[in-house]
């Protein structure tokens, strides 16, 4: 099946809301391990769950008027161990779940690229595929927001690797998905890297707007 959201470059760029945001902060999150519990390529899309609690901080952002903008990768694609049909289910799934709760996100940017995929998502450093920073671009192009003010929540170093590249305001690791595996990691980031700080959760997250 064909989807106008997937771009010339096979990204899926999807607007899920008709609000201007421009010159806008936005909060940006992983989605898998972050927004739900997906952990890795084994779970199916039956099994994804909004992480307990992930609402909070995105109903704060929806009555401010800022942005959410899931920005993730989904190399599973790539591997062909997972289609667009299976990305499409979980993402009706997670807006269903977030309506129940008062809270909405407003769009979504998907990377499909991975090195050791076949055919035309094979690509050894795709400049939108994390820890490159191209997808904050295209959320710039397509949002008009500001990045310098934005932050960036994930589960990876490569999630704040990627942000830190287009110079977001700050980054948030959360403890859930990998983050227990990954936290070590930030002790070898480079010196002038933006500000990191370690949360146990998307439901603890706190900014100032």
């Amino acid at each position: 099946m064909k989807y106008k959201q997937i771009n010339k470059q096979n990204i899926w760029v999807e607007k899920l809301s008709k609000k201007n945001f421009k010159n806008s902060p936005c909060l940006f999150l992983d989605r898998d391990g972050v927004l739900i519990n997906w952990k890795n390529y084994s779970m199916k899309s039956k099994d994804a769950k909004l992480i307990n609690g992930c609402e909070k901080i995105i109903k704060v952002c929806n009555k401010k008027e800022i942005p959410v903008i899931l920005i993730t990768n989904q190399g599973g694609i790539g591997l062909g161990i997972h289609t667009w049909n299976d990305f499409v289910r979980i993402q009706k799934k997670i807006i269903n779940q977030l309506k129940k709760r008062n809270a909405k996100i407003d769009g979504v940017i998907a990377c499909p690229h991975h090195p050791l995929a076949k055919g035309k998502y094979k690509h050894k450093n795709h400049p939108c595929r994390k820890p490159n920073g191209g997808m904050f671009l295209i959320a710039k192009k397509i949002f008009k927001v500001d990045l310098q003010n934005s932050w960036m929540v994930g589960d990876k170093i490569n999630d704040l690797i990627a942000a830190n590249s287009k110079k977001l305001k700050k980054g948030f690791l959360v403890l859930t998905g990998y983050g227990k595996e990954e936290k070590k990691k930030v002790n070898f980031l480079p010196k002038n890297f933006f500000v990191i700080k370690i949360l146990s959760s998307l439901k603890t997250l706190k900014i100032k707007i």
